[in-house]
């Protein structure tokens, strides 16, 4: 992640490198992450996550650091990071309720892919349903 893909003004972040062109795409930055973004700013790299240990000078990727977070916090190995990704995505179709929105932001090339992240409420179709008897009756 590099700061020059780190876009202010928008409060966005451009994902450059996937392996699909969707996957290359903006990601909007929550204001928590903007505020901890602009705290690091100063850390004088071009990375956002510089790493003197790293070959590329950089992290690549957050799996060991999740795993090291998960172990310290004494959380069971079940929980993986793919979970967070998973969570954010029926979040954000659950309070959008836009799946098109969803997959260009989760960087899915097909809408099939995103609708797993769908688990529908079934209470307000019920109350349609019960809306729709009173009024026949």
């Amino acid at each position: 992640m590099r700061w020059e893909h780190v876009h202010w003004d928008s409060r966005l972040y451009f994902n450059p490198v996937g392996n699909s062109r969707k996957s290359r795409r903006w990601v909007p930055l929550s204001q928590r992450v903007f505020d901890v973004l602009r705290l690091r700013a100063t850390n004088g790299s071009e990375w956002v996550f510089p790493s003197r240990r790293a070959a590329e000078g950089h992290l690549t990727t957050i799996a060991d650091q999740f795993r090291a977070a998960r172990a310290k916090a004494g959380i069971s190995m079940q929980i993986v990071l793919y979970h967070a990704r998973h969570a954010f995505g029926t979040y954000a179709m659950a309070e959008t309720k836009n799946p098109a929105l969803v997959r260009d932001v989760m960087g899915h090339a097909d809408l099939r892919t995103t609708m797993i992240y769908q688990h529908p409420d079934l209470e307000p179709l019920r109350d349609a349903i019960d809306h729709r008897n009173q009024r026949v009756m």
